[in-house]
């Protein structure tokens, strides 16, 4: 892991739902953000030693800082630090890749790897969907009325206006993978390195603040990261694609019944400088 080390910078997109305190029929306001970002990872050269009853393993671990500013309006929209470390494979687990990170709202997750692989060839995106629906049941998404309209009728920040779609079958608010996939038109990708983490009771957690039990619980973060080597003309270049789903449980009208509502984020960087990987 010790080879991500080293600058990396970009653009991605960001939708999110927050609670509105204007909006009365709805309940809550749509949020989009083009966003600038850099992603800052160093090395731990030393080897990390934990010791079970019976068996010792050996982690190696990079730390991170994420910065996200928007593009339009210049405000920073997050920042958090972080690391990343390898769990190698022992009699009694397998190898494992994890995160760990800290966000200023209240929260703090911890994610593990439950696929990973690498490939000679272009990344294929998995559809996210970015409509809310009713808690514990994904399948459950209203569409086609007021409620979603934000989504399905989006207004684009306006420096993404004329490059990435807003509407119709390529929606980038309903499905932000779209802006993924078109940051990559025109790129021959060389190989790519997936890593799919997700936080659950079994692979991890999300924990939260007091604060926010009863308002604005995140309640699961799954990511996946793709590791580019990607040729145009005769330059050669690294780099980072991703997209993160962090899931929110918070009242439309602040009662009952409780919505799930994903807060997508994806982006493309490009390594600046750092250890060749």
């Amino acid at each position: 892991m010790h080879d991500l080390s080293g600058d990396w910078a970009g653009t991605g997109f960001t939708v999110i739902a927050v609670p509105s305190f204007t909006d009365t029929n709805n309940g809550f306001d749509v949020k989009l953000f083009h966003t600038h970002e850099t992603l800052t990872f160093s090395s731990i050269h030393e080897k990390i030693r934990n010791a079970g009853a019976e068996s010792e393993i050996f982690l190696s671990a990079l730390t991170y800082l994420q910065r996200i500013t928007d593009i339009n309006t210049k405000d920073e929209v997050h920042i958090e630090p972080g690391m990343w470390f390898h769990q190698p494979a022992n009699s009694d687990y397998d190898e494992i890749l994890w995160r760990a990170g800290n966000i200023p709202h209240g929260n703090s997750f911890l994610a593990g790897s439950v696929e990973f692989k690498e490939t000679k060839k272009a990344p294929v995106f998995e559809n996210v969907n970015s409509l809310p629906f009713d808690q514990g049941h994904p399948d459950n998404r209203p569409s086609g009325s007021n409620y979603t309209a934000g989504y399905e009728n989006p207004k684009l920040p306006v420096s993404m206006v004329g490059k990435y779609p807003g509407a119709g079958e390529h929606n980038v608010v309903l499905n932000p993978v779209e802006f993924l996939k078109q940051d990559l038109a025109g790129q021959t990708v060389l190989c790519t390195k997936m890593i799919k983490i997700s936080a659950n009771l079994t692979q991890g957690g999300v924990l939260n603040i007091p604060f926010l039990k009863d308002e604005a619980t995140a309640d699961q973060i799954e990511a996946t990261f793709y590791i580019e080597k990607v040729q145009e003309g005769n330059l050669i270049f690294w780099q980072l694609q991703y997209v993160q789903t962090v899931i929110i449980d918070f009242p439309v009208f602040g009662v009952p019944p409780v919505i799930s509502w994903p807060h997508i984020s994806v982006a493309t960087l490009r390594k600046l400088a750092g250890e060749y990987l």
